[in-house]
């Protein structure tokens, strides 16, 4: 969970992971860096291994991968 502001940090979002903005909108939030890998080295195997995994109620600056089956 991150408090309202921005935050300089890479998020890493990893299997069962949730992530969530404390703000009283997603405007309040702000993540500088959010990455959710593949979960294989491979790039050809595509995102099936990020099942469960959620970002909610934040904005997402500069860099952003989300990799989805």
């Amino acid at each position: 969970m991150f408090k309202q502001g921005v935050h300089q940090t890479k998020v890493r979002v990893g299997f069962y992971t949730q992530i969530l903005g404390l703000g009283e909108t997603p405007m309040y939030t702000t993540i500088k860096n959010l990455a959710v890998p593949n979960g294989s080295k491979s790039r050809n195997l595509g995102g099936l291994c990020n099942f469960w995994r959620a970002a909610e109620n934040l904005k997402v600056d500069d860099d952003m991968t989300w990799a989805v089956s």
